[in-house]
């Protein structure tokens, strides 16, 4: 939900680093509202993102706070607006996220503890319905 005190909006807005989830609510909100360009929009939303990320420790725990802040603005946006013109930069930058961080993340933990036994065993019936004629 973007709807965080203000002084912390205030804090914010001149540079206080994003720490919570709410926080970064509230800031990817403003950059879809911003009347920058859809590029700089894009980049404004990774940049906040990035710093989000790398600001502590890397968890499962953070990218579902991305992801989820992600969503509920967008939702939150829809809810209040009906439809505004970048909201589906929200989605694109979701993909960008999940690409650049989350799978990373995911392959290490598959890795260190094993992948899941129905993922390998779906995997492995559908090499051989690849490799039953048809």
């Amino acid at each position: 939900m973007p709807y965080i005190k203000k002084e912390e909006r205030t804090a914010l807005r001149k540079g206080a680093p994003c720490l919570l989830p709410g926080q970064l609510n509230y800031l990817l909100t403003t950059v879809v509202m911003d009347s920058a360009n859809r590029p700089t929009k894009v980049w404004m939303m990774q940049e906040i993102i990035d710093a989000y990320w790398n600001f502590s420790e890397q968890n499962y725990t953070k990218i579902n706070d991305v992801l989820g802040a992600l969503a509920c603005s967008k939702i939150e946006l829809k809810r209040r607006f009906g439809w505004i013109a970048d909201i589906d930069l929200l989605d694109l930058v979701a993909d960008w996220f999940y690409t650049r961080f989350a799978i990373p993340y995911e392959d290490r933990k598959i890795q260190e503890n094993g992948d899941l036994d129905e993922f390998q065993a779906r995997i492995k019936a559908d090499q051989l319905d690849s490799q039953t004629p048809a």
